[in-house]
């Protein structure tokens, strides 16, 4: 009924930790986007029942990402970043949400850090003015411009709909385009608080606009 798909690059540190997240879906697709540290090898050995694609370089998050979606053929994706860790229970109500609502293309649980704060997970698109105060995670499910792309259950036939991903973003703001796309095109995106996501947030760096023109 899922597949989950899962970009690494130069993961190697997080293997494991990511083969015990991975290791109860039956159905696993892992792109990896030209790591040398030999992410790829660890991860068939750890995994072995997984679909791994090895790339021979970094083609960007959103490409890969559309390369792996093109090969899923159940009715769901997990879009799952390799330093986040997601409970059964966390799955479960996601897939409840979406089946609650069959306009929803997207749901995204909230993310925590390590130190127990919650991670901003939902907000207006980019572009909206707003007073700077502090994230708060919602107390029920709600709709919003924006989901954070650590982890994102789609509907594979609406993000097929729209063509996937903006190929043209190489990292970063690839999830906002994404959202407004699916909006723009009938869907609802969503945010769940009853599935909670930990997102360690290794190797991560400071938003940037990068894109490949």
């Amino acid at each position: 009924n899922v597949t989950v798909v899962c970009v690494t690059y130069q993961s190697l540190a997080l293997a494991e930790s990511l083969a015990e997240c991975l290791r109860p879906f039956s159905q696993i697709i892992l792109i990896d986007n030209g790591s040398t540290d030999g992410t790829a090898n660890a991860l068939r050995s750890l995994i072995p029942h997984a679909h791994v694609i090895q790339r021979n370089a970094n083609g960007g998050f959103g490409k890969a990402n559309n390369e792996a979606m093109a090969q899923v053929r159940t009715p769901f994706a997990l879009l799952l970043n390799p330093d986040c860790s997601l409970a059964a229970d966390a799955m479960e109500a996601l897939m409840d949400c979406i089946g609650r609502y069959p306009s929803a293309a997207i749901v995204a649980p909230q993310g925590w850090r390590a130190d127990q704060h919650p991670q901003k997970s939902f907000r207006p698109a980019f572009y909206e003015k707003l007073a700077k105060q502090p994230y708060r995670p919602p107390d029920a499910t709600c709709s919003a411009q924006w989901l954070n792309g650590c982890c994102l259950l789609l509907r594979a036939d609406a993000f097929r709909h729209i063509g996937g991903f903006d190929e043209c973003f190489f990292l970063y703001y690839e999830d906002d385009d994404l959202c407004l796309r699916m909006r723009a095109a009938g869907y609802e995106c969503l945010i769940e608080p009853a599935a909670n996501v930990l997102h360690a947030g290794v190797g991560s760096s400071s938003p940037s606009t990068s894109i490949s023109l």
